[in-house]
């Protein structure tokens, strides 16, 4: 039951939920469009609970994770996601990213993922297996598009850019569609409802960096529930190329809790595996 979620789309997950700019314009002034993308997103922001947002240093939330190819459900397990977010340094390292994240399956954590410092491990009782660069690549590019993500470590970067595209009517729902545009010209186009600014949908282009075939990524989000002054959706929906792949129903949520850094370590005696090319 647990293997199937490695070959699938439950490593690619949630981020989330995770869990989470200044704008750079070329030619001087910032458009209309800007303005009103960064008043969007500064609405969507105190949407989702203002500085207790931006001051939340971890997450811990269980629930019901389901694996799907082709429409066809294909697993499904008890998870448990542990997320850290570390302080942003006024230089950053190239590569960093700030979120440490452990993913335990099954009711008896039979299985991990472990992410940190842009590495990736599958840990079992045999070890701990790196994931490979191409799926880590993935794991990045998926994170940095992050709504959530975008919010908490990216409203202030240089360069990135916000422009509201005007009204639009998704699941039959009255959205504010903003294309957020980073300082490497990756888009991610976001939806937000009109009765609460929150997240609804976010859809992206992925080529694969091996193949170059492209993909249309989109996540649906859904449930939202405040916990500890934070509003987070308490369901996610994946979709890839049109096909649900992932979802998951969340069914408690802890805020701040003062995880240990040690939950997001390999321990000590640990076979690691050499990394599968």
């Amino acid at each position: 039951m647990t293997k199937v979620f490695y070959a699938g789309s439950l490593r690619s997950g949630i981020l989330c939920l995770a869990a989470l700019c200044s704008v750079g314009v070329s030619f001087g002034a910032e458009s209309a469009a800007q303005k009103k993308g960064r008043e969007l997103l500064d609405k969507c922001l105190q949407a989702l609970g203002g500085e207790a947002f931006l001051k939340m240093r971890d997450r811990v939330q269980t629930g019901r994770a389901y694996q799907f190819y082709q429409e066809q459900l294909r697993g499904l397990t008890v998870v448990a996601y542990s997320i850290r977010y570390d302080f942003a340094p006024s230089s950053p390292e190239p590569g960093w990213i700030g979120v440490r994240e452990r993913r335990d399956f099954g009711k008896n954590k039979d299985w991990s993922s472990l992410f940190l410092d842009g590495k990736g491990y599958e840990i079992t009782y045999r070890g701990a297996q790196p994931y490979p660069q191409s799926y880590m690549h993935q794991y990045r590019e998926r994170l940095l598009r992050d709504i959530f993500y975008v919010l908490k470590y990216r409203r202030n970067e240089p360069g990135m850019i916000f422009e509201s595209l005007g009204s639009e009517i998704v699941d039959l729902q009255p959205t504010d569609a903003i294309r957020i545009t980073d300082p490497d010209n990756q888009t991610v186009t976001v939806y937000l409802l009109k009765s609460t600014h929150l997240p609804m949908r976010q859809e992206y282009l992925r080529r694969d960096p091996k193949t170059r075939e492209v993909f249309r990524e989109r996540g649906h989000y859904s449930k939202y529930r405040a916990t500890d002054g934070v509003t987070l959706p308490w369901n996610v929906l994946l979709e890839r190329d049109g096909e649900k792949i992932f979802e998951m129903f969340v069914e408690t949520m802890e805020i701040d809790k003062g995880l240990e850094d040690t939950l997001f370590e390999i321990k000590k005696g640990m076979k690691v595996f050499k990394e599968e090319k």
